[in-house]
């Protein structure tokens, strides 16, 4: 590898890049993959969307890449910069030669020095830890079975709408009302229709009888698995799936979404069982931004008590957190604190799925992680 170079990709290595990925995930999961066709968002021949790829070259050959999708994140009023990363590949006769290592260490430094406030990916645990991420968030998957809304008596009629490239007017509508949203993914107007119908998954328009669109929801191939879900009034959440279920005569579907979204409050009443679950691995690079901001979004929520309390640990440092009615302030302090934390075990007492079991000798401080925490940690899919 005397030959080997770390380089952003451009345009004219579209082709080249999408043959690579290809190759190496069809081998690795035994089915043939086509990243131009799964994500053509991203795989377009611009060097913006070729320059979030960073790649090793031997001799001119690409032998390792590794991608950094940024975008931005609106959580209520505030904005995080996030990277959504992915794409992690090495060529088979290259592995074990540190390459990985090297294009993630540079691609997360990079990231840093550009503002990015938080990165995740999807993989497995082990594997990323190396680099700073740690599985945690919480995502809920609801399991919403016809029999649970044989009784509902339906008050609004939705007509379901799919949308398709060359209908204009309904993706129109459709792009308006996502930008209504409080807490979203920013998508582009020109890119919205790939971001909507990325992997296969189909999007459809929830218009009333008179055109109006009131929400939309994003299934999987087979129809069965919401992985998006936006409505104008959160209440009309059994008019819809009872609707939805009926139109394709399913007995159970399941319902994937963030602690934060407002459906969860009625999900529950109709679910017949869920399950919360760590939904990838996360890097927080931007301490400040992103515990305020998730921790706004969690008082829209619940009624939580106004108090401090700081942490000391050996990835952020020492902070201060502090409630005081509707203000959220995060900063740096020096001295004891009041919780330290070893370790990725920050990760899981601020972000965790399970109820946290820390005690100090203050049950007042006690009192105030079980009410605060964990935060709504949570990124959209990468499409």
């Amino acid at each position: 590898m005397s030959n080997l170079e770390i380089t952003r990709l451009k345009k004219e290595n579209c082709s080249e890049l999408t043959e690579f990925l290809n190759a190496v995930f069809t081998a690795q999961n035994g089915y043939e993959m086509h990243f131009e066709n799964l994500y053509p968002r991203i795989f377009k021949e611009s060097d913006k969307t070729m320059g979030w790829h960073l790649a090793a070259k031997d001799s001119g050959k690409t032998c390792g890449v590794v991608a950094s999708y940024p975008f931005k994140y609106h959580i209520g009023d505030r904005i995080l910069n996030a990277a959504a990363m992915g794409n992690v590949a090495v060529d088979t006769n290259y592995r074990g030669q540190g390459i990985m290592q090297m294009l993630m260490k540079r691609i997360c430094l990079e990231n840093k020095e550009e503002g990015i406030d938080l990165c995740y990916l999807h993989g497995d645990r082990w594997r990323y830890r190396n680099f700073g991420f740690e599985r945690s968030g919480t995502e809920i998957c609801f399991h919403i079975k016809a029999s649970m809304l044989r009784e509902h008596t339906v008050s609004k009629k939705y007509r379901f709408e799919e949308i398709a490239q060359e209908k204009t007017d309904l993706i129109d509508k459709l792009f308006s009302f996502y930008n209504t949203q409080k807490t979203y993914e920013e998508r582009q107007k020109e890119s919205f229709y790939d971001a909507m119908t990325a992997k296969g998954h189909i999007t459809y328009v929830l218009l009333t009888e008179d055109g109006t669109a009131e929400g939309y929801i994003t299934v999987t191939s087979n129809k069965e698995t919401v992985i998006e879900i936006a409505l104008n009034n959160s209440k009309d959440f059994a008019d819809v799936f009872k609707a939805y279920i009926e139109e394709n005569a399913f007995q159970v579907i399941y319902v994937n979404v963030p602690e934060y979204n407002p459906v969860v409050a009625e999900a529950f009443k109709y679910a017949d069982r869920y399950v919360a679950f760590q939904p990838g691995n996360f890097l927080v690079l931007n301490f400040k931004n992103v515990v305020e901001a998730f921790m706004r979004e969690k008082c829209k929520y619940t009624n939580l008590p106004d108090g401090v309390i700081s942490i000391s640990s050996d990835i952020f440092g020492k902070w201060s957190i502090k409630k005081d009615r509707n203000i959220i302030e995060v900063s740096p302090f020096e001295g004891e604190a009041d919780f330290t934390l070893d370790g990725y075990s920050v990760y899981q007492f601020l972000f965790g799925t399970l109820p946290l079991y820390n005690k100090n000798n203050d049950a007042k401080k006690d009192a105030l992680i079980k009410a605060w925490l964990p935060l709504p940690l949570y990124c959209p899919y990468l499409s």
